[in-house]
């Protein structure tokens, strides 16, 4: 009975598992090739490629372990399990490591210098974008109710993009209405700092203009954002590791406790048809043999 409750559930959770990979990657797809949806940069890019691969990986090791309960593939199955325990893994590290740093919590150093590298590249992808796509980036700062990047993306070398004055260039990143009172504090902090510089910085955080809004710039914005939403993701990371979980001990129990004729993987105590009558296959002695006849 148990065997036969831990078969159903892995295959069950499998099979929703691959039925809903294929339909995120259907989703992503269409996201990916359709020109009716608002971009911001790089992010819609990158973030669907990210669901794309994970989803195949969902796909591919999901489709594992339901191969492995439908056709009693041992093989199969303790791919599965091998794949599933190293996800289950990653994700717990993966949410741990955006935890931290989302709240600047250091974790290890190379880690955390690749991170901060990655962030400013995405900065500056960013910041191309909002002067080359000037549309879609207002349509951004109107959803996100904010202006520019931040106070670095302002001394960016903009003489590679579609504006040839500092003037352009300002109005181009913060486009929205409400952020013309910011564009002239910012053209005033460039008169005063000629190069981006934590001087610079701390001369921001102390703008009343600049600061009139808790998130004035995007980034600071995105930021907060991530953070109001951090409990949902967690939680949605601590279903995905439960899922994991069951699906794994339904496999594992099913690869050491389940005998063959209950959907197992273990060999059957009393023997198969075919053998001498008696124990394990052992053949019957002769006082059974006497009996027998």
């Amino acid at each position: 009975m148990a065997g036969s409750k831990a078969k159903t559930a892995l295959i069950v959770v499998n099979m929703i598992a691959v039925i809903l990979s294929l339909v995120v990657i259907g989703l992503a797809m269409s996201v990916m090739f359709s020109s009716g949806i608002p971009v911001v940069g790089d992010l819609p890019k990158m973030a669907v490629y990210g669901v794309i691969v994970f989803s195949c990986v969902v796909f591919l090791v999901s489709l594992l372990g339901l191969l492995g309960g439908c056709f009693h593939n041992k093989v199969s199955t303790v791919v599965f399990v091998v794949l599933n325990l190293g996800m289950v893994l990653l994700n717990i590290l993966g949410f741990a490591f955006v935890l931290a740093y989302g709240n600047g919590v250091p974790t290890v150093a190379e880690i955390d210098s690749a991170a901060r590298q990655a962030q400013l590249d995405f900065q500056d992808e960013l910041t191309k974008f909002a002067v080359n796509n000037p549309e879609d980036w207002l349509f951004t700062q109107q959803t996100l109710l904010c202006c520019g990047v931040d106070f670095r993306a302002t001394y960016f070398d903009y003489a590679s993009l579609e504006v040839e004055t500092f003037e352009e260039f300002n109005l181009a990143l913060h486009s929205r209405d409400e952020c013309a009172s910011g564009r002239e504090e910012i053209e005033e902090l460039h008169a005063l700092y000629a190069e981006y510089s934590e001087t610079g910085e701390e001369a921001v955080s102390t703008n009343d203009i600049l600061n009139a809004e808790a998130n004035f710039f995007c980034k600071n914005r995105i930021s907060t954002v991530v953070m109001e939403y951090t409990k949902y993701i967690a939680g949605f990371v601590a279903l995905l590791v439960v899922t994991q979980i069951i699906t794994i001990s339904a496999a594992f129990y099913l690869l050491c406790k389940v005998e063959d004729k209950d959907g197992g993987f273990q060999p059957n105590k009393e023997g198969n048809a075919g053998d001498f009558a008696g124990t394990n296959g052992k053949p019957q002695n002769d006082y059974q043999q006497q009996t027998f006849a």
